[in-house]
């Protein structure tokens, strides 16, 4: 669907046709129902090998240049015609943040708490320390420790905003990491009958931890 392209294969001799539905009453194709084919072969003009269809299809690289904002482009998703054959680029777009922004589970897989169980271990060390350097000073003080049972509820109503926090920052990561497969199996449930690759480079820093 290039003019330029179209023009390079047609100049060489090439055809190109499209494989797919038609509207009915101007004739022109229907987005995203098919591709364009070239001698009603391959869906792509830029390819290393294909050497049947040379030299219509041409090995030589098609480089186009985008600017990135860090501070608005979350990710960039780099995918084969068998994504863009049944998904638009918003199409990709809407499905990533619809991942991402799916509910929340409710619980922790076991993996999941068992890292859990060792930070909670580690932040727990931390705030025992801290309670008894605080009764430790209150009994220096003379005063008697009323409030003991009600810092503890408190500090169980703590873990339980931490468990949320920590739950929904693994969730995430997970999410982000499986993006590439998801979008995969959405091309396929939508009908992609084409050799599918999914690349998702996340731009934003917390990703990286």
């Amino acid at each position: 669907n290039n003019p330029t392209e179209q023009s390079r294969i047609q100049s060489l001799g090439g055809t190109i046709a499209w494989c797919g539905a038609v509207d009915k009453t101007s004739g022109k194709p229907i987005k995203h129902t098919g591709v364009y084919r070239i001698n009603g072969n391959l869906a792509l003009s830029r390819a290393i090998g294909d050497r049947s269809e040379q030299p219509f299809v041409s090995s030589e690289v098609d480089i186009s240049t985008k600017v990135v904002n860090y501070e608005k482009d979350l990710f960039v998703v780099v995918a084969s015609d068998g994504v863009w054959d049944v998904l638009s680029s918003q199409d990709v777009v809407d499905f990533v943040f619809d991942v991402l922004d799916a509910p929340l589970p409710l619980t922790l897989t076991k993996r999941e708490r068992h890292n859990r169980k060792k930070k909670r271990d580690e932040e727990s060390f931390v705030l025992e320390e801290d309670r008894n350097q605080h009764h430790q000073q209150k009994r220096r003080n003379g005063s008697k420790d009323e409030n003991h049972h009600h810092e503890d509820v408190e500090n169980e109503e703590e873990y339980d905003d931490l468990d949320q926090l920590y739950i929904q920052k693994e969730t995430i990561q997970k999410r982000k990491k499986n993006m590439a497969k998801l979008i995969t199996q959405e091309a396929l449930r939508r009908g992609s009958m084409d050799n599918i690759s999914v690349i998702v480079i996340w731009l934003d820093s917390s990703n990286e931890e």
